[in-house]
């Protein structure tokens, strides 16, 4: 069975038209599933909550659908939809998950390797020739709510401030996501009103890192942060963050480094640092921008994040 969550205005409107033929294609094959036009992003981590729960437990022999074929959930949206999502699955329930990405520079799906469009995206989850078991990430941000999954990454400092300014300024369309495109017309802006920040890194064993001017923190499940590939070297299945940070007291200095990014050249750049933990707590004297998935999560001094290792299985 497969259950379509669907978030319309994704893409400013390109999911609408995808699922559209999506839904077409579906019914001219006679295909059997559900769809759930999401109006927002609490709706769409609700239905992810509501269909799970009809699932059997993962330890369950019975991993399949009552009609033999296993139970797909179909996220068609960008990437904001998928992370509400996932926000609402029960990974402890036997199911797959598919993506089929609408919007331009799609961390998770780039990393995945996920077309676009709707025809080559809805033959992969029709016709799946293979699957694999990824990780997924979580951060509490130590003010009384509750854990906040994430599929790609989470980033802390300059690159979530261009979150923070797409949401306190939007944009004429109504799309709060970062991407590659927002950020070359927004970063130099953004660069002389942000300030660094001393702070500290808490990896595995309590082995603790300490900065000057934390300008950069970027915490990765996959290679890419809003479409650039912050993190060359990270293995979506190892249960290990990759961490990029970037310090440096100069703008100007580092003006190079950032640069680097687009070319993703960094690594071997003066100020950047590289480190792989399961767990990393972080504290920054003044309060950064937090994203995940390029969604936006206000100012924070204290995160916890933590790394589920192998938890979704994805079809590619």
């Amino acid at each position: 069975m497969y259950y379509f969550i669907v978030n319309p205005d994704a893409g400013s409107g390109d999911a609408y038209s995808a699922w559209v033929k999506v839904q077409r294609t579906l019914e001219r094959r006679r295909i059997q599933y559900e769809a759930c036009i999401s109006e927002s992003p609490e709706q769409a981590e609700a239905y992810a909550r509501e269909i799970t729960a009809r699932f059997p437990d993962r330890q369950s022999r019975d991993a399949d659908s009552s009609d033999g074929q296993p139970d797909v959930i179909v996220v068609v949206g960008g990437g904001g939809t998928l992370n509400h999502v996932l926000n609402g699955l029960n990974t402890g329930r036997r199911f797959m998950l598919a993506f089929i990405p609408c919007g331009r520079f799609n961390d998770f799906a780039q990393d995945m390797h996920l077309k676009t469009g709707h025809r080559a995206p809805l033959r992969q989850v029709l016709n799946p020739r293979m699957n694999a078991f990824v990780d997924y990430g979580s951060v509490i941000t130590g003010q009384g709510s509750g854990p906040r999954r994430f599929a790609s990454g989470c980033g802390i400092g300059y690159s979530a401030s261009i979150a923070a300014g797409a949401v306190e300024s939007p944009p004429r369309r109504d799309d709060r996501k970062i991407s590659r495109v927002h950020i070359p017309s927004t970063s130099m802006g953004r660069l002389l009103r942000f300030h660094t920040t001393p702070g500290w890194i808490e990896l595995d064993g309590g082995r603790r890192v300490s900065f000057r001017h934390i300008a950069i923190l970027s915490v990765q499940i996959h290679r890419y942060e809003c479409g650039l590939k912050i993190a060359p070297t990270a293995d979506f299945s190892d249960g290990l963050f990759d961490i990029c940070v970037v310090s440096g007291s100069s703008k100007i200095l580092m003006t190079p480094t950032f640069a680097s990014l687009f070319t993703a050249r960094h690594m071997n750049m003066r100020g950047v640092h590289h480190y792989r933990s399961r767990e990393v707590m972080i504290h920054t004297e003044r309060a950064m921008p937090v994203h995940v998935d390029g969604e936006f999560l206000g100012y924070h001094t204290d995160l916890q994040l933590g790394c589920a290792e192998r938890q979704l299985r994805v079809i590619m």
